[in-house]
């Protein structure tokens, strides 16, 4: 009986390993430099349709009539480093931003946008690097901006006027306070931003250039077959979308 039950648990568990083998195999899962090359072939993919759809809109000769703005948008707009993710004008425009997010100024994604649109630099990059400057950092921004200021004028054996001053004071101030502390401390808090900037700019100018080169490395190459038909991660596209002047 005993052998019985033990023959029939061998044929049981045989049949069972049989089975298994039968079975199709189950969907292999990309790794994460594949899935990362997917995702940023997508981002191109919207971009491209969206700076489509703004580039018809403002180089139409009705949309370029109706002022000076108009006009110099849509014969800037059509810049193809505003919109593609390239390597220089991606790595410039988030350097840009950064720096243009560590200035006291209001509208910054607006001036940011404008600048970038007059340098070349890749316009979402740009806008989305001023970003960083939110209720959220404002502290450590005005305290890096101190620090770096102190750090400075101590170089030189000279004492600042922002080396007492607290963020927790300045909200508390009036407009005419903070009026007052401008004449006095205007010069010294502008170039401590300058400076947090400045760092904040290389930061993430190398950053880019780091990952983008990431990628590329990891990257594989194509196939002959698909580079001698056009295809490929590194071909273009045969029918551009944009006029043949760009």
């Amino acid at each position: 009986m005993r052998r019985n039950f033990l023959i029939w648990r061998f044929a049981a568990a045989s049949e069972k390993s049989s089975v298994i083998e039968m079975l199709p195999p189950g969907p292999e899962i990309p790794p994460a430099s594949t899935v990362l090359q997917r995702w940023i072939a997508r981002l191109r993919l919207s971009l491209r349709r969206q700076s489509r759809k703004l580039y018809r809109h403002l180089r139409h000769p009705r949309q370029r009539a109706k002022g000076r703005l108009r006009e110099w948008l849509g014969s800037r707009i059509h810049n193809r480093d505003l919109w593609h993710l390239r390597r220089h004008p991606v790595a410039n425009g988030m350097a840009g931003g950064l720096f243009i997010a560590m200035l006291p100024i209001p509208l910054q994604s607006l001036f940011a946008a404008a600048v970038g649109i007059a340098r070349g630099w890749n316009l979402p990059a740009t806008v989305v690097a001023t970003w960083v400057s939110n209720p959220f950092t404002y502290v450590p921004m005005f305290m890096g901006a101190k620090g770096s200021v102190i750090f400075i004028y101590n170089l030189f054996g000279v004492e600042p006027s922002v080396k007492h001053l607290k963020f927790s004071a300045v909200k508390e101030l009036e407009l005419a306070d903070l009026w007052s502390l401008a004449s006095h401390s205007g010069f010294e808090l502008l170039l401590g931003y300058s400076i947090v900037g400045l760092l904040c700019a290389i930061v993430g100018y190398i950053t880019v250039h780091s990952l983008w080169w990431l990628v590329r490395h990891h990257e594989e190459p194509p196939s002959p077959h698909a580079r001698h038909s056009g295809g490929g991660p590194g071909s273009r596209p045969r029918n551009r979308p944009y006029p043949a002047n760009l």
